[in-house]
């Protein structure tokens, strides 16, 4: 790929191109990058658009045509596209841009708090694998800072959608770092409020809250125009929250206990533990108590239950973001893509060491069954036609790639794949007027592939460059980043 800078060109051409027209095509004043000789990935019915310029104006796509019915004016870059093809940018729709340990800490309540220059490394880093958006799923006041900064340039990010604090129980699994007890009904509503006048963009609501606490929290987001996401409590039921308005489900947490033949049962055990506890309630306990709402359901599972509860999904608009790849990474520490990739330079050892990760979220070692279920289930979800969401919920941006690949495996197409990164997060955002394909109107966020990922979802690795908002960052540009990303993720690890 060759990326040049238009020469001046004869007044005659210059002219042309002030009336909004050359070689026939007509095109806004103020071209700045021009995309030539690429073939574009048309990724809502999988067309393969040979031979194409993109052209770019600002931070949009203006018009998209054959190469050779225009060439661009003076000052525009020029990016030579031949023998790439150009896919949307990707989106991560469960991330948590800074780790909950040291020495990278969550700052809840400090905007800029002491590691704000980690996380001026963390954004971007997702652009070097081509993810241009992210939904973060436990925000605070930092990443209200971090997104405003983006918006407004300071620093190179993604799109950034930002949640609230965890919400959880009177006594809540992860104490601190972040996340806020929620004790009754009217705190919940208080909380709502609060979190709407900062701006955060959705509520994210966690496993122990009390069905009365859950309640309110929808009924309470219902008036504010606020949406909730997250994982659902282990006391309220998957068919509730879907007729309640939960917009997505992650990491399928209370499917398996919502398809479940003894879904009473088993909910009124969990509620009942969750009821009795304290503050001196081992977090041990609490998590193991976690994990059997996630394992022990699916001894008792109801295939025809389960259709059932997918259609429900699909009628109400609930969506899923999976997260098959930390679950797989936890469940199946051996296997090879998930342990060995050179990509775990990027981060810090801490993020990178699956034992801590197994210690803290599977203490029992009883969540393979759960991620061998979950994996199975992405077939039927996707024949169900219940949205599916790609998301990673692990650092670094490369994680995103596996789990499309996970997808795949699973039995989606790669196209479909696709479009859980791209065109279904535009979708679930109410933004596929301006995200989610590459076409006229639509902000200019591309990749740029060196191979075509509908023969092969790994594909999506092999970036030759990508475009953020109309601005382009080639291969070298990506090479630098991830030096300074590995540098940093050395440097913190030297200074914990």
């Amino acid at each position: 790929m060759h990326i040049r800078s238009i020469a001046p060109v004869a007044v005659a051409l210059c002219c042309a191109l002030l009336t909004g027209a050359y070689m026939g095509v007509d095109v806004p004043d103020g071209v700045t990058v021009a995309i030539t000789n690429v073939s574009i990935i048309d990724v809502e019915n999988g067309d393969v658009l040979d031979g194409r310029t993109i052209i770019i104006s600002g931070e949009n796509i203006v018009a998209i045509v054959e190469s050779g019915e225009f060439s661009p004016p003076e000052g525009a870059s020029v990016i030579d596209g031949a023998g790439t093809f150009a896919i949307p940018g990707l989106w991560d729709m469960h991330v948590h841009l800074a780790n909950d340990e040291p020495p990278v800490d969550w700052d809840l309540d400090e905007p800029d708090g002491p590691d704000q220059g980690a996380r001026d490394t963390y954004a971007p880093a997702w652009l070097a694998f081509g993810v241009t958006g992210l939904r973060e799923m436990s925000g605070g006041k930092w990443s209200l800072k971090m997104r405003e900064r983006i918006e407004t340039h300071e620093i190179d990010g993604p799109h950034y959608i930002v949640g609230s604090p965890i919400l959880d129980g009177a006594y809540p699994i992860w104490p601190g770092n972040g996340i806020r007890a929620v004790a009754d009904a009217t705190q919940a509503r208080a909380l709502v409020e609060e979190f709407n006048e900062q701006g955060f963009d959705f509520l994210k609501p966690y496993a122990l809250l009390a069905p009365d606490t859950y309640r309110a929290l929808l009924d309470e987001a219902g008036k504010a125009g606020m949406e909730v996401a997250g994982e659902l409590p282990l006391s309220v039921s998957a068919w509730e929250a879907i007729d309640l308005g939960q917009r997505s489900i992650e990491h399928l947490t209370g499917i398996e206990l919502a398809c479940s033949k003894r879904e009473a049962e088993l909910r009124g055990e969990y509620a009942a533990r969750i009821a009795s506890y304290s503050e001196d309630a081992p977090q041990n306990e609490k998590v193991i108590l976690w994990n059997r709402g996630e394992w022990e359901p699916i001894a008792s599972f109801d295939p025809e239950k389960c259709r059932k509860l997918y259609d429900r999904m699909r009628e109400n608009e609930v969506w899923v973001t999976p997260t098959l790849v930390i679950q797989q990474r936890i469940s199946h520490p051996e296997d090879s893509n998930a342990a060995n990739g050179s990509f775990l330079r990027y981060i810090t050892e801490y993020d990178a060491d699956v034992n801590q990760l197994i210690e803290e979220f599977d203490p029992a070692r009883k969540l393979q069954v759960t991620y061998d279920h979950r994996f199975r289930s992405i077939d039927a979800l996707n024949k169900a036609r219940v949205g599916i969401l790609a998301g990673s919920d692990m650092q670094g941006g490369f994680w995103l790639h596996h789990e499309l690949k996970l997808f795949v495996d699973a039995g989606m197409t790669p196209l479909e794949a696709l479009q859980t990164a791209t065109l279904n997060p535009a979708v679930f955002l109410g933004r596929q007027s301006e995200l989610g394909s590459i076409a006229p109107g639509k902000i200019a966020d591309i990749v740029l592939l060196d191979e075509n990922p509908l023969e092969a979802i790994e594909h999506t690795r092999d970036i030759h460059a990508i475009v953020l908002k109309g601005r382009i960052y080639d291969r070298r540009e990506l090479d630098r980043m991830l030096a300074q990303i590995e540098a940093d993720a050395r440097a913190w690890e030297a200074s914990d």
